[in-house]
Protein backbone atom coordinates (compact mmCIF):
# COMPACT_ATOMS: atom_id res chain seq x y z
CA UNK A 1 0.00 0.00 0.00
CA UNK A 2 2.68 2.26 -0.13
CA UNK A 3 3.09 5.35 -2.51
CA UNK A 4 6.22 4.85 -4.84
CA UNK A 5 7.25 6.58 -8.73
CA UNK A 6 9.32 3.92 -9.89
CA UNK A 7 11.66 4.42 -12.60
CA UNK A 8 9.83 2.38 -15.68
CA UNK A 9 12.59 1.45 -18.03
CA UNK A 10 9.83 -0.31 -20.50
CA UNK A 11 6.77 1.20 -21.69
CA UNK A 12 4.07 -0.55 -24.28
CA UNK A 13 1.30 0.77 -26.28
CA UNK A 14 -1.29 -1.39 -28.14
CA UNK A 15 -3.36 0.01 -31.20
CA UNK A 16 -6.66 0.05 -29.38
CA UNK A 17 -5.49 2.96 -26.97
CA UNK A 18 -2.81 3.71 -28.97
CA UNK A 19 -5.04 6.79 -30.42
CA UNK A 20 -5.65 7.98 -26.52
CA UNK A 21 -2.40 7.64 -25.51
CA UNK A 22 -1.10 10.05 -28.36
CA UNK A 23 -4.00 12.63 -27.82
CA UNK A 24 -2.57 12.24 -24.09
CA UNK A 25 0.80 12.57 -25.04
CA UNK A 26 -0.22 15.92 -27.01
CA UNK A 27 -1.98 16.99 -23.13
CA UNK A 28 1.37 16.30 -21.80
CA UNK A 29 3.11 18.89 -24.49
CA UNK A 30 5.55 15.49 -24.95
CA UNK A 31 8.29 16.65 -27.74
CA UNK A 32 10.48 13.74 -26.59
CA UNK A 33 10.06 10.38 -24.28
CA UNK A 34 11.88 10.15 -20.46
CA UNK A 35 11.00 6.41 -20.37
CA UNK A 36 14.48 4.58 -22.28
CA UNK A 37 12.09 2.79 -24.19
CA UNK A 38 8.57 3.41 -25.61
CA UNK A 39 7.18 0.92 -27.77
CA UNK A 40 4.00 1.01 -29.83
CA UNK A 41 2.34 -2.13 -31.71
CA UNK A 42 -0.73 -2.59 -33.91
CA UNK A 43 -1.31 -6.42 -32.94
CA UNK A 44 -5.27 -5.72 -32.37
CA UNK A 45 -6.20 -4.14 -35.42
CA UNK A 46 -4.02 -5.53 -38.00
CA UNK A 47 -6.10 -8.55 -39.78
CA UNK A 48 -9.36 -6.37 -39.89
CA UNK A 49 -8.80 -2.89 -39.95
CA UNK A 50 -11.77 -0.33 -39.67
CA UNK A 51 -10.89 3.07 -41.68
CA UNK A 52 -10.16 4.53 -38.52
CA UNK A 53 -7.55 1.90 -38.43
CA UNK A 54 -5.97 2.53 -41.73
CA UNK A 55 -5.66 6.01 -40.86
CA UNK A 56 -3.61 5.27 -37.39
CA UNK A 57 -1.53 2.70 -39.07
CA UNK A 58 -0.48 5.48 -41.32
CA UNK A 59 -0.01 7.99 -38.77
CA UNK A 60 0.93 6.68 -35.19
CA UNK A 61 4.44 5.39 -36.17
CA UNK A 62 5.66 8.35 -37.06
CA UNK A 63 4.13 10.45 -33.93
CA UNK A 64 5.78 7.76 -32.04
CA UNK A 65 9.30 7.61 -33.34
CA UNK A 66 9.91 11.37 -33.44
CA UNK A 67 9.58 11.13 -29.74
CA UNK A 68 11.98 9.00 -30.05
CA UNK A 69 10.09 5.47 -29.41
CA UNK A 70 10.16 2.28 -31.45
CA UNK A 71 6.95 1.59 -33.45
CA UNK A 72 6.77 -1.84 -35.21
CA UNK A 73 4.20 -2.55 -37.84
CA UNK A 74 0.75 -3.99 -38.73
CA UNK A 75 1.12 -7.57 -39.57
CA UNK A 76 4.23 -7.88 -36.89
CA UNK A 77 2.32 -10.06 -33.95
CA UNK A 78 0.94 -9.20 -30.66
CA UNK A 79 2.75 -6.99 -28.40
CA UNK A 80 4.68 -9.75 -25.96
CA UNK A 81 6.37 -11.19 -28.00
CA UNK A 82 8.04 -8.29 -29.27
CA UNK A 83 8.34 -5.87 -25.78
CA UNK A 84 9.42 -9.35 -23.90
CA UNK A 85 12.47 -9.19 -26.04
CA UNK A 86 13.35 -5.73 -25.35
CA UNK A 87 13.67 -6.23 -21.39
CA UNK A 88 16.04 -5.46 -19.26
CA UNK A 89 16.48 -7.60 -16.04
CA UNK A 90 15.13 -6.16 -12.81
CA UNK A 91 13.62 -3.23 -14.25
CA UNK A 92 10.26 -1.79 -13.85
CA UNK A 93 7.77 -0.91 -16.78
CA UNK A 94 4.13 -0.72 -17.72
CA UNK A 95 1.92 -1.38 -21.16
CA UNK A 96 -1.84 -0.63 -22.10
CA UNK A 97 -2.93 -4.37 -22.38
CA UNK A 98 -3.52 -5.98 -19.28
CA UNK A 99 -1.47 -9.28 -20.45
CA UNK A 100 1.35 -6.59 -20.33
CA UNK A 101 3.33 -9.22 -17.45
CA UNK A 102 7.25 -8.96 -17.83
CA UNK A 103 8.66 -12.42 -17.65
CA UNK A 104 11.46 -10.78 -16.02
CA UNK A 105 11.62 -7.39 -13.93
CA UNK A 106 7.65 -6.77 -13.22
CA UNK A 107 5.37 -4.86 -15.00
CA UNK A 108 2.23 -2.98 -13.83
CA UNK A 109 -0.47 -2.78 -16.49
CA UNK A 110 -2.25 0.77 -16.82
CA UNK A 111 -4.84 2.91 -19.03
CA UNK A 112 -3.77 4.88 -21.96
CA UNK A 113 -3.31 7.95 -19.30
CA UNK A 114 -0.77 6.58 -17.32
CA UNK A 115 1.27 4.51 -20.34
CA UNK A 116 1.54 8.31 -21.77
CA UNK A 117 2.15 9.49 -18.27
CA UNK A 118 4.88 6.73 -17.37
CA UNK A 119 6.55 7.58 -21.50
CA UNK A 120 7.02 10.91 -21.24
CA UNK A 121 8.26 10.97 -17.38
CA UNK A 122 10.02 8.06 -17.16
CA UNK A 123 7.96 7.34 -13.70
CA UNK A 124 4.76 6.08 -12.72
CA UNK A 125 2.58 6.94 -9.50
CA UNK A 126 1.83 3.53 -7.72
CA UNK A 127 0.31 2.64 -4.81
CA UNK A 128 2.50 -0.55 -4.09
CA UNK A 129 0.22 -3.81 -4.17
CA UNK A 130 0.72 -6.25 -1.57
CA UNK A 131 1.87 -9.92 -2.76
CA UNK A 132 1.33 -13.23 -2.29
CA UNK A 133 4.27 -15.71 -2.50
CA UNK A 134 4.41 -18.95 -4.24
CA UNK A 135 7.02 -21.41 -4.44
CA UNK A 136 7.21 -24.74 -5.93
CA UNK A 137 9.23 -27.14 -4.46
CA UNK A 138 10.92 -30.75 -5.93
CA UNK A 139 11.13 -31.26 -9.68
CA UNK A 140 9.74 -31.31 -12.94
CA UNK A 141 8.57 -34.89 -13.15
CA UNK A 142 8.17 -36.99 -16.45
CA UNK A 143 4.85 -36.31 -18.42
CA UNK A 144 5.09 -32.87 -16.26
CA UNK A 145 4.25 -29.67 -18.40
CA UNK A 146 4.44 -26.00 -18.10
CA UNK A 147 1.20 -25.31 -18.46
CA UNK A 148 0.53 -28.64 -15.80
CA UNK A 149 2.56 -25.68 -13.52
CA UNK A 150 0.37 -22.79 -14.51
CA UNK A 151 -3.07 -24.66 -13.16
CA UNK A 152 -1.25 -26.12 -9.73
CA UNK A 153 -1.21 -22.14 -8.93
CA UNK A 154 -5.24 -21.60 -9.08
CA UNK A 155 -5.87 -25.24 -7.69
CA UNK A 156 -3.12 -25.31 -5.01
CA UNK A 157 -5.11 -21.88 -3.99
CA UNK A 158 -8.41 -23.86 -3.93
CA UNK A 159 -7.25 -26.23 -1.98
CA UNK A 160 -6.14 -24.54 0.93
CA UNK A 161 -9.62 -22.67 0.88
CA UNK A 162 -8.08 -19.11 -0.70
CA UNK A 163 -9.95 -19.00 -3.77
CA UNK A 164 -13.09 -19.91 -4.55
CA UNK A 165 -15.45 -20.56 -7.94
CA UNK A 166 -18.84 -19.73 -6.57
CA UNK A 167 -20.39 -16.22 -7.57
CA UNK A 168 -21.19 -15.30 -4.42
CA UNK A 169 -18.92 -14.54 -1.31
CA UNK A 170 -16.01 -15.19 -3.53
CA UNK A 171 -12.21 -15.71 -2.83
CA UNK A 172 -9.41 -14.49 -4.39
CA UNK A 173 -6.04 -14.45 -2.95
CA UNK A 174 -4.83 -12.99 -5.65
CA UNK A 175 -6.77 -10.47 -6.92
CA UNK A 176 -4.89 -6.80 -6.46
CA UNK A 177 -1.40 -8.29 -5.05
CA UNK A 178 1.50 -9.03 -6.97
CA UNK A 179 2.34 -13.05 -7.43
CA UNK A 180 6.14 -14.00 -6.55
CA UNK A 181 7.32 -16.87 -8.27
CA UNK A 182 10.10 -19.20 -6.30
CA UNK A 183 11.53 -22.43 -7.27
CA UNK A 184 11.63 -22.78 -10.97
CA UNK A 185 15.07 -20.90 -11.11
CA UNK A 186 15.60 -22.81 -14.36
CA UNK A 187 12.91 -22.04 -16.80
CA UNK A 188 13.69 -20.38 -20.24
CA UNK A 189 12.16 -16.56 -19.94
CA UNK A 190 9.64 -17.69 -22.67
CA UNK A 191 8.56 -20.37 -19.95
CA UNK A 192 8.56 -17.88 -17.24
CA UNK A 193 6.16 -15.77 -19.54
CA UNK A 194 3.44 -18.41 -19.87
CA UNK A 195 3.62 -18.10 -15.38
CA UNK A 196 3.42 -14.24 -15.39
CA UNK A 197 1.02 -13.97 -18.28
CA UNK A 198 -1.55 -16.27 -16.51
CA UNK A 199 -1.08 -13.74 -13.48
CA UNK A 200 -3.64 -11.69 -15.74
CA UNK A 201 -6.34 -14.37 -15.58
CA UNK A 202 -5.72 -14.38 -11.21
CA UNK A 203 -6.96 -10.88 -11.31
CA UNK A 204 -3.03 -9.95 -9.75
CA UNK A 205 -1.46 -6.91 -9.92
CA UNK A 206 1.56 -8.14 -11.14
CA UNK A 207 4.03 -11.49 -11.14
CA UNK A 208 7.53 -11.60 -10.46
CA UNK A 209 9.62 -14.88 -11.13
CA UNK A 210 12.71 -15.65 -9.44
CA UNK A 211 15.23 -17.16 -12.37
CA UNK A 212 18.43 -17.98 -12.18
CA UNK A 213 21.18 -15.83 -14.06
CA UNK A 214 21.98 -18.38 -17.32
CA UNK A 215 18.68 -18.43 -18.99
CA UNK A 216 18.20 -14.76 -18.45
CA UNK A 217 21.79 -14.09 -20.03
CA UNK A 218 21.13 -16.98 -23.02
CA UNK A 219 17.80 -14.79 -23.55
CA UNK A 220 19.55 -11.39 -23.78
CA UNK A 221 22.06 -12.52 -26.33
CA UNK A 222 19.12 -13.83 -28.43
CA UNK A 223 17.42 -10.74 -28.31
CA UNK A 224 20.62 -8.75 -29.51
CA UNK A 225 20.43 -10.36 -32.23
CA UNK A 226 16.96 -9.33 -32.73
CA UNK A 227 17.56 -5.70 -32.41
CA UNK A 228 20.07 -5.68 -34.31
CA UNK A 229 18.44 -7.15 -37.31
CA UNK A 230 15.51 -4.67 -36.53
CA UNK A 231 18.08 -1.91 -37.12
CA UNK A 232 18.98 -3.63 -40.52
CA UNK A 233 15.01 -3.98 -41.18
CA UNK A 234 14.46 0.00 -41.52
CA UNK A 235 12.63 -0.26 -37.67
CA UNK A 236 13.03 2.95 -35.33
CA UNK A 237 13.92 4.83 -33.43
CA UNK A 238 17.64 3.76 -34.04
CA UNK A 239 19.12 5.69 -31.09
CA UNK A 240 16.76 3.79 -29.02
CA UNK A 241 17.46 0.44 -30.28
CA UNK A 242 21.36 1.23 -30.16
CA UNK A 243 20.73 2.25 -26.52
CA UNK A 244 18.73 -1.04 -25.58
CA UNK A 245 21.40 -3.35 -27.48
CA UNK A 246 24.03 -1.50 -25.46
CA UNK A 247 22.28 -1.79 -22.16
CA UNK A 248 21.70 -5.45 -22.60
CA UNK A 249 25.52 -6.16 -23.46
Amino acid sequence: GQYCEPMMTSVGSQDTTGPMTRDELRSLACLGFSADLVMQSFCHTAAYPKPVDVVTHHTLPDFIRTRGGVSLRPGDGIIHSWLNRMLLPDTVGTGGDSHTRFPIGISFPAGSGLVAFAAATGIMPLDMPESVLVRFSGTMQPGITLRDLVQAIPYTAIQMGLLTTEKQNKKNVFSGRVLEIEGLPDLKCEQAFELSDASAERSAAGCTIKLNKEPIIEYMNSNVVMLKWMISEGYGDVRTLERRIARME
